[in-house]
C-alpha cells in the first residue's frame, strides 16, 4: 500500500524535528473544563529603572492542581437537533437581509450576495437536514471526557476480512469538520489486495462539531495533540498512523513530534518546521526571513546596507539565491503552486484576513456568526470557493459546486450552526498566537 509506505518514510523524518524541543512541557497534563482548579498566589519582584531604589511586585494566581478527574466512560452519541431549533432557523432564513452587490466583482469582495441569496433560498426550501443528520449518524460517534472536555469522535472499524488492521487518526481543519472524513471511510476500512485496512478515528477538534469547547485559555495545537493522544490510549491503541489537513496537519504533526514512539507514520496536507518553530509565530517569521535576509552583523558600510534593498523588492524576490535554490528542487507541478512568488504572496495576504481577525479578536467575529445563520454560511462557503482555487474569485458563482455539492457544504455549515460552538472555533487562532508569543494579556 503506497500510502502506508509513504507514511513510514515521513514518520522517520519527523524525528529530526525533536532536537531542541522541550517535549515534557508540552506533554504535561492540562485542564480546560468548567470546574475551578485550586490556585496559589505567586509574586515576583520588579525593579523600576525610572525610580531609583524602588521595588515593585507583580502577583498572579496560577493553577496549583490537582485537576479534576475525568469521566473516562466512552458514551455513544447521535446527532439529534430539536425541531424547535430547525423551525427557528427557517424563520431566520426566511427573513434574512442581504448586502447589495457591486456588479462585475464576482467573489473578489468576498461572498457574492446574489449567490448567497440563491444558497439561502435552497437552504430554506429544498435542503433536508433530517436526511443529512441520518447520514452523519450512519457511522458510530462517541463522546468521552479528556482534560475536562467532552471530546467528540467518529470511530469506524476495519471490515472483518482484513488481515492487517492499522489504526489511523484523521483530523480536520477550518472551516471544515469531522464530516470531511466520511467519504473516505468505506475506502479506508475495506482491505486492499494485500489485506491491509484501516481502523479510522476521526475526532472533532475541541470546540468544533459536537465536542465541547475549552472553558479557559490555552487550547492550541499541542494541547489538542495531547488530548488526541490520550483519546487513542483510551481506545487501546499504543501505535497508529496520523493524517491531517489545515489545523489537522498542525495537530497531527505535533502528535508525531511529542509522542514519536506512538506514530507509525504521518501524512499531512501542509508543511511545518520543528516543533519550537511551529509553536511560535515569532520563530516562524524568523525562520522564513532567515532564508532571505543575511546576518546583519555583516553590514559594515552604507554600501553594504544599500545592497540589501533588493531583498524587500517583491519583483526581485525570485532572484534571491535561497529562492532560486528552492525552485530548482521542486517539480514543475509544485513550482506552479508556489510561483510566481510575488503573485502567491499577494494572494496569501488577500485570503488570510479572516484568520488575522480570528487570531486577534475572535469573540467579535463569533458574536456576529452565532446570531446569523446567513452570516455563518457566507463566512464558511466563501472559503470553500477561494481555498479550492483563487481563480474562483473571478466567477460570478464562485464555482462553489465545482468540487462539492450544495448539500455537502450546507451540512458542514449546519454542523457549525447546530452545535453552537463557533466561538471556540475562532478562539483557537488566538490561543496559538497568545500562548506561544509570550503575550498573555
Amino acid at each position: 500500500m503506497k500510502f502506508f509506505q509513504l507514511c513510514l518514510v515521513a514518520c522517520s523524518l519527523v524525528s529530526v524535528a525533536l532536537a531542541g524541543a522541550d517535549l515534557d512541557k508540552y506533554r504535561k497534563d492540562g485542564y480546560f473544563g468548567k470546574q475551578n482548579v485550586p490556585s496559589k498566589l505567586t509574586c515576583s519582584m520588579i525593579l523600576l529603572p525610572f525610580k531609583l531604589n524602588t521595588k515593585s511586585y507583580f502577583c498572579q494566581f496560577t493553577e496549583n492542581g490537582p485537576y479534576p478527574a475525568d469521566n473516562e466512560a466512552i458514551r455513544p452519541f447521535n446527532i439529534s437537533v430539536p425541531q424547535s431549533d430547525l423551525d427557528y432557523l427557517k424563520s431566520r432564513l426566511a427573513n434574512a437581509r442581504f448586502a447589495d452587490h457591486l456588479p462585475g466583482t464576482a467573489f473578489r469582495y468576498g461572498m457574492n450576495p446574489e449567490e448567497l441569496k440563491k444558497v439561502v433560498q435552497y437552504w430554506n426550501s429544498t435542503y433536508d437536514w433530517r436526511q443529512q443528520e441520518a447520514w452523519l449518524n450512519s457511522y458510530p460517534q462517541y463522546l468521552t471526557q479528556i482534560e475536562g472536555l467532552d471530546v467528540h469522535y467518529v470511530h469506524v472499524k476495519a471490515k472483518e476480512n482484513a488481515s492487517t488492521v492499522i489504526p489511523l487518526v484523521t483530523v480536520h481543519g477550518w472551516p471544515s469538520s469531522f464530516m470531511e472524513a466520511y467519504k473516505s471511510f468505506e475506502m479506508l476500512t475495506t482491505p486492499d489486495a494485500s489485506g491491509i485496512a484501516f481502523e479510522v478515528i476521526a475526532p472533532s477538534i475541541p470546540g468544533f462539531g459536537y465536542g465541547e469547547g475549552a472553558h479557559r485559555e490555552g487550547m492550541e495545537n499541542t494541547a489538542m495533540a495531547r488530548i488526541f493522544t490520550k483519546l487513542m490510549a483510551r481506545l487501546g491503541h499504543s501505535k497508529y498512523m496520523l493524517q491531517g489537513g489545515d489545523w489537522g496537519s498542525a495537530i497531527t504533526r505535533a502528535m508525531a513530534i511529542m509522542y514519536p514512539e506512538k506514530a507509525m507514520g504521518i501524512h499531512v496536507l501542509g508543511v511545518f518546521d520543528a516543533l519550537e518553530n511551529l509553536l511560535s509565530p515569532e520563530r516562524m517569521a524568523r525562520v522564513g526571513l532567515k532564508q532571505l535576509i543575511p546576518d546583519l552583523s555583516s553590514i559594515k558600510s552604507l554600501k553594504d546596507l544599500q545592497g540589501l534593498t533588493g531583498l524587500f523588492d517583491l519583483d526581485n524576490l525570485e532572484n534571491q539565491p535561497a529562492i532560486v535554490a528552492m525552485k530548482s528542487m521542486l517539480s514543475e507541478t509544485d513550482r506552479k503552486k508556489l510561483f510566481p512568488l510575488k503573485e502567491k504572496l499577494v494572494q496569501a495576504f488577500e485570503e488570510t484576513g479572516i484568520l488575522h481577525l480570528m487570531a486577534t479578536k475572535p469573540d467579535t467575529i463569533a458574536s456576529v456568526l452565532i446570531d446569523s445563520p446567513v452570516g455563518m454560511a457566507a463566512h464558511i462557503l466563501e472559503k470553500f470557493s477561494t481555498f479550492v482555487d483563487t481563480e474562483n474569485r473571478n466567477a460570478e458563482d464562485g464555482r462553489l459546486t465545482a468540487k462539492f455539492t450544495l448539500d455537502e457544504m450546507l451540512t458542514n455549515v449546519m454542523i457549525y450552526w447546530t452545535s453552537g460552538n463557533v466561538a471556540a472555533t475562532c478562539r483557537i487562532y488566538k490561543s496559538l498566537i497568545q500562548e506561544n508569543s509570550g503575550v498573555t494579556k
